[in-house]
């Protein structure tokens, strides 16, 4: 029994082995046919130049050549199953090679316009052009970044193609002293910036440049570094400041000053300088004995900055002062520093005080290195690193309690910014000068043939209002201090 148990077991297992065997011979045959494929292998070489950029800016070291990680792609979605990928890296250096490879061309379609483009995974984009702006940070290294080198729809040739791969993503940089508002529009997508100094953009090539600080809007094209600059005025601080609608100004350096033994003008060496420290004392008849520095005077009769105006009177004798007065009621005449400078009139007082964006929170009383005066900020006001915020609003009852304090180096810091600061100076009264009261002139003339001036309460920086803030002068017996403006036309220089 036990022979015939050994004898069946072994007879079923060559009949399992033997089942096996046939199985694998149904799913190998002899002939397997091969898979078929959805494109054809067409034969592609090219010579492919990199075109230098031409221009560029200063310092900055542009792509000349391949390097190692480039890859040329050759693309057409239409016509290739895949894009054809050739690597650079055995013509580092160069900046025209020879490529050969392989087109998966698909089936049905015939080589045609094909399109290549440079990647590099370590040092630029992934061969697409960008479509927003980028700010730069890295001059140097992000216009590698940024870059967006192609050649689109070349013919396809059986024989050697030359291909020319051109750069061409648009840099541009901005070189502005003062701050201006930038639009940059590509299609429907709008990118805005504030710029102060210098700035470095990526931008999509027939971007626009727009800007109410610019003459005309800049279309990017045609070349691909754009250049806009501009200079602040000689003499002038860098900030724009509105005085009614599309109108700007710059304002002067410094308080207008007058050497009255030599009859030179000059402008206040720095914002805060001041001619006088005591007062209440007699400055004598004859107008040429000032306790100041050098006898130089930042305090003045109404309209004594008009050329041909006699500065030699104490202002008792206004019969003296012939000033020429316009249909508008505001003085006519040329500065006697310059014909390009002026003084503000009354209306263009109110709407930079008053009217323009914000502009109660662009003004404020302060202290500058000890000195008592009056903080106004330009339109497009940035905040500078290391600076305490500036506080518009405050009533304090000390001028020590004042939150607007700087010390010189930090005022520099907001001149930069475009900050304007108005020292209070003092006045003159008859033969008198004296530290009550805090105004500046004006170009405007009021009812009864009374000048006005502006006036300014350092200790409660909420007192000045559209009622109150422009004060009625007493005649000609009151002489104030002076700050010149400018009128901004807009200059941009585009390169």
């Amino acid at each position: 029994m036990k022979t015939f148990t050994k004898l069946f077991t072994l007879l079923l297992a060559v009949s399992i082995f033997a089942t096996s065997c046939n199985k694998e011979d149904e799913t190998k045959p002899d002939n397997p046919i091969e898979e078929e494929k959805d494109y054809n292998a067409v034969p592609f070489s090219a010579t492919i130049t990199l075109s230098p950029m031409q221009g560029g800016f200063s310092g900055v070291e542009l792509k000349q050549a391949f390097v190692s990680g480039d890859v040329v792609e050759i693309t057409n979605p239409d016509v290739l199953y895949e894009p054809l990928s050739i690597s650079a890296d055995e013509f580092a250096g160069k900046s025209t090679a020879s490529f050969s490879g392989e087109l998966k061309v698909k089936k049905g379609a015939e080589p045609s316009k094909l399109t290549a483009v440079l990647k590099n995974g370590d040092n630029y984009n992934g061969g697409k052009p960008y479509n927003d702006v980028k700010q730069l940070e890295s001059t140097a290294n992000d216009i590698n970044k940024y870059s967006y080198w192609s050649c689109e729809n070349f013919d396809y040739s059986a024989s050697n193609t030359s291909v020319n791969l051109v750069q061409s993503t648009v840099f541009v940089e901005f070189n502005m002293p003062f701050t201006v508002n930038v639009n940059i529009k590509n299609g429907q997508a709008v990118f805005n910036t504030i710029i102060q100094g210098k700035g470095s953009f990526a931008v999509p090539n027939g971007a626009t440049v727009e800007s109410a600080d610019f003459q005309k809007n800049v279309v990017l094209k045609d070349k691909l570094f754009y250049s806009f600059s501009a200079q602040t005025p000689e003499n002038c601080l860098p900030g724009l400041f509105s005085i009614a609608e599309n109108k700007q100004i710059f304002f002067s350096k410094g308080n207008l000053q007058y050497l009255i033994c030599e009859g030179t003008w000059r402008l206040a060496p720095y914002q805060y300088h001041t001619c006088f420290d005591d007062f209440m004392f007699d400055i004598g008849d004859d107008y040429a004995n000032y306790p100041g520095p050098d006898n130089w005077t930042d305090l003045f009769w109404w309209g004594a900055w008009i050329d041909g105006v006699s500065h030699s009177k104490s202002g008792k004798y206004t019969e003296d002062y012939i000033i020429p007065i316009g249909a508008d009621g505001n003085i006519s005449g040329k500065c006697a520093f310059g014909e390009e400078w002026t003084v503000l009139s009354v209306d263009e007082w109110n709407y930079l005080m008053f009217t323009r964006p914000n502009a109660d929170q662009k003004q404020g009383g302060a202290l500058v290195s000890g000195v008592e005066g009056w903080v106004i900020l330009p339109d497009n006001w940035i905040e500078p690193e290391g600076i305490n915020p500036f506080e518009a609003r405050f009533d304090v009852k000390y001028k020590e309690d004042i939150p607007n304090q700087y010390t010189k180096e930090e005022w520099e810091k907001m001149e930069a910014a475009g900050a304007v600061f108005l020292p209070f100076t003092g006045s003159i009264w008859a033969t008198y000068i004296t530290k009550t009261t805090n105004d500046y002139q004006t170009r405007t003339y009021a009812e009864g043939d009374i000048p006005q001036m502006i006036d300014f309460s350092i200790l409660n920086s909420s007192a000045i209002t559209e009622e109150d803030g422009i004060a009625w002068g007493f005649g000609f017996h009151f002489g104030y201090p002076i700050r010149l403006i400018q009128y901004y036309t807009p200059s941009v220089k585009v390169e």
